[in-house]
């Protein structure tokens, strides 16, 4: 792989801005309206929030344990396995629908910064702290075996400007369905958008927090290897 150039900037994460645009909505008569949050409690009531989910799910799991005559035991293996599992084939969305894309290299997950959901907004690695900033939806195509990857605030991992290009970063826009923002996951760990041919990559290699992501020419590195978890 050819030389990249490094943004030392973004090896740390910014601190959270008080001011900034709110990433929580509500629904209220048909309207979608959105909900100011100071910047400090954004992290902390995204993990609240999530624990709530995962709660709800668990409760919902023994309910339908229960009514299908499963045993608490082989329920929760089959929740085990499903969440262990990832199609990226056709067919429909998967019942555990929010995971993070964590690299098999560095263990941090794909990360929106400061949790701002906003269009052209670079993503990052972070180490994995289950909130929403982390939290990624895939939605399946069905006729070309691609999908999405959807933001809690409907935003899709995009290749900026659509560009085929070594180093073009890799940011959040409002999903538009486009090509730039189609990706299948191989066999073999590859994030691939198949409009460019290339790999979600780190760029630079990069092992710390606030690594940048871009695509790159699909090499194996171990750079480019992804789960969801």
């Amino acid at each position: 792989m050819g030389e990249r150039s490094f943004d030392e900037t973004r090896t740390t994460r910014p601190p959270l801005n008080e001011d900034m645009d709110p990433d929580l909505r509500s629904f209220h008569n048909g309207h979608m309206t959105r909900i100011r949050i100071p910047g400090a409690l954004r992290r902390p009531l995204a993990t609240l929030l999530t624990t709530a989910a995962v709660l709800l799910v668990a409760v919902g799991s023994l309910v339908i344990a229960f009514s299908d005559g499963l045993t608490g035991a082989s329920r929760a293996s089959a929740a085990t396995n499903d969440l262990a599992q990832w199609s990226p084939g056709p067919g429909p969305v998967q019942p555990w629908p929010f995971r993070n894309l964590v690299s098999d290299w560095q263990g941090r997950c794909v990360d929106v910064p400061n949790a701002d959901f906003n269009d052209g907004v670079h993503l990052q690695m972070w180490g994995c702290d289950h909130t929403w900033a982390q939290d990624w939806h895939y939605v399946i195509n069905s006729d070309q075996g691609t999908y999405k990857l959807e933001t809690l605030d409907f935003e899709c991992m995009d290749v900026a400007g659509g560009s085929g290009e070594n180093g073009t970063p890799v940011q959040i826009v409002r999903c538009n369905n486009g090509p730039a923002q189609q990706w299948k996951l191989t066999g073999a760990g590859d994030l691939v958008n198949p409009q460019s041919n290339k790999c979600l990559d780190i760029r630079d290699w990069n092992p710390h927090n606030g690594a940048a992501l871009q695509i790159w020419d699909c090499a194996g590195t171990a750079n480019q290897k992804w789960h969801f978890a």
